[in-house]
């Protein structure tokens, strides 16, 4: 089998519905392919939405205790028949040609982890679109070079299934908050292996975000930035200093793609990017200050993970 698209899924049953009919209309040899999906101790039961697919494509059900995207992602893996992983969240949108832009890359570099398109639909809501547009931006500073590229969200991108595992997978207890994205890019090449970005392999996120949910999103990835940082400071993969020059781009960036909206849309998201970088300040602080408190365990803990996923498994 050539590709196993894995799920993480946590209490969004019409969203996961709509991602799944999407994965079943891609235009790819649907023996070729299978999806699993993995349900993070969430409320709702979903084997008579899954009953509802008999195919094409086979999808495959399995249910852990609540521990996070990240650790339902490498549950995903562990059952996965395919040479290559895609990973899919819940709340998107895949495009017919998914696979087959994954495939033509995977044909020219077998061996990287390769990174699509994260576009969302122009009828979503402010928040949707300013967040958005926060992934637009961090994309293009950090994949400026698509050859080398430096980041991609574990909503869309795929690599080879026997690397995934090599490297230990995603730091799940560590970042069960967010970040684990970033850190497991991070780490894929601090151990030497190439990133890449294909103009292709898009997705459409559709995420339901009031400005609730958008401050607390933001608040949550602060924390994980921080965690994020000193991770990367243990094992001596990079420095927050390093780091820096996308908020020294901002502005730069911000007046990049902002020009697709009308002034009124561009005041209050602009309004909205604020709000991003004090909920993400706000996380990040709040999380030194628990790092202060308990600086003993932290270490550790986060040691003993970060020394795990060092050694090949």
């Amino acid at each position: 089998m050539n590709f196993s698209v894995v799920i993480p899924t946590y209490n969004r049953p019409e969203p996961l519905k709509k991602c799944i009919e999407s994965l079943q209309a891609l235009h790819y040899d649907p023996t070729e392919v299978e999806i699993l999906v993995v349900d993070d101790g969430g409320r709702f039961p979903l084997e008579q939405i899954l009953e509802e697919f008999p195919g094409p494509i086979a999808v495959r059900f399995f249910k852990q205790a609540n521990a996070g995207p990240g650790a339902a992602r490498n549950t995903g893996v562990g059952k996965a028949s395919g040479r290559f992983i895609v990973f899919v969240d819940d709340d998107c949108i895949a495009t017919p040609t998914l696979l087959s832009d994954y495939g033509t890359g995977f044909a020219q570099t077998p061996e990287a982890l390769l990174g699509g398109r994260v576009l969302t639909d122009s009828r979503q809501n402010l928040c949707c679109q300013s967040s958005q547009m926060v992934i637009d931006m961090v994309h293009s500073f950090f994949n400026k070079n698509p050859e080398q590229a430096r980041f991609f969200s574990s909503n869309n991108f795929a690599v080879p299934r026997e690397m995934f595992l090599a490297i230990g997978g995603f730091m799940a207890r560590t970042f069960r908050l967010a970040s684990e994205d970033r850190e497991f890019c991070d780490r894929w090449k601090h151990q030497g292996h190439g990133l890449r970005s294909l103009a292709g392999a898009a997705i459409f996120h559709e995420p339901n975000l009031s400005l609730y949910r958008y401050t607390r999103m933001y608040f949550r990835y602060g924390r994980g930035a921080f965690v994020y940082q000193r991770v990367r400071s243990q094992r001596g993969s990079g420095t927050l200093q390093e780091d820096s020059g996308f908020h020294v781009q901002l502005v730069r960036l911000m007046r990049r793609f902002l020009r697709r909206y009308t002034l009124s849309q561009k005041v209050r998201i602009v309004a909205l990017l604020g709000i991003w970088q004090l909920a993400n300040a706000a996380g990040f602080f709040y999380e030194l200050a628990l790092d202060k408190l308990q600086p003993a365990q932290r270490s550790t803990e986060d040691a003993a993970e970060v020394m795990h996923h060092q050694v090949a498994h």
